[in-house]
């Protein structure tokens, strides 16, 4: 068994590359590691990028307080079902009294 290969970053970034152009693979097999290196260096490349632009970031954020109004009309709504539900068990209640 082979000794254990150490890559650097710029090796990772090249393989990264490669499997994007020729396929996991053709490329798992040409430099003898496994896929899930492939995996795991992609994942951390992409977790190691920039954080998002302002325009990203600025949308995500309008997104998420978009999420938040929805649910506020939703429970408002549900609060005037429920109400007007109650009025008319009550006033159907009086009728027959």
């Amino acid at each position: 068994m082979s000794p254990r290969r150490r890559f650097t970053e710029d090796e990772r970034r090249a393989i990264l590359k490669e499997v994007d152009e020729h396929g996991l693979s053709i490329t798992i097999r040409k430099h003898g590691i496994s896929a899930s290196h492939i995996y795991s260096w992609r994942k951390r490349t992409e977790s190691d990028a920039p954080s998002t632009t302002g325009l990203e970031a600025e949308l995500r954020r309008l997104r998420q307080e978009n999420q938040q109004l929805k649910e506020m009309v939703a429970e408002k709504e549900l609060f005037i079902r429920i109400k007007d539900s109650l009025l008319k068990k009550t006033l159907s209640r009086g009728k027959t009294d």
